[in-house]
């Protein structure tokens, strides 16, 4: 695997830094890619994740904004674009993008995980528990990643014995 321009390692360079949890970084080499190549899909899926964790709402909205204009059928802009309008409090907005998400990639866990955190805001806990239920049946729980996710999965849904379990297992495993 070799990067074949720099739009590429930049937005490489962006994932790397968002995972350390170096937000500020990672959205200024996401912007780096994007003057390199405006249309760089994976550039602004990073920064709208690394907005989405500064909880700067409006900017990750324009940033799955962004991602639907260069790709209608990107489920992450819509996943993303729908937690920034739940961050917001736009309960509504979230559970329609996320549905909108599930439709084009059915198989997102992310997107079942932020409709039932909606759907839970609302009131509306057995929707809620649905879309957990889905979740946890497409996270692939073989990486400390996975752990984690269905770690927070178990979380959302009160199931904090579990949730500790998988925090645990994920420890030993990185």
């Amino acid at each position: 695997w070799m990067v074949t321009n720099r739009a590429e390692a930049f937005a490489n360079r962006s994932f790397a830094l968002y995972q350390k949890g170096e937000y500020v970084k990672a959205i200024d080499s996401a912007y780096f890619a994007l003057l390199e190549r405006g249309d760089n899909l994976q550039a602004n899926n990073y920064r709208a994740l690394a907005y989405l964790a500064r909880n700067h709402y409006d900017k990750a909205i324009n940033t799955g904004n962004r991602m639907i204009q260069i790709d209608p059928k990107s489920a992450e802009g819509y996943s993303h674009r729908g937690a920034a309008y739940e961050g917001k409090g736009n309960h509504d907005q979230n559970i329609a993008d996320q549905t909108k998400a599930i439709e084009l990639q059915p198989n997102l866990s992310l997107a079942y995980q932020r409709r039932a955190t909606a759907y839970f805001a609302k009131g509306e806990k057995l929707k809620g528990m649905k879309d957990l239920e889905q979740a946890l049946q497409r996270v692939k729980a073989d990486t400390p990643e996975g752990l984690c996710d269905r770690a927070y999965i178990y979380a959302i849904g009160g199931e904090k014995g579990k949730a500790l379990s998988d925090l645990e297992q994920a420890l030993k495993v990185n």
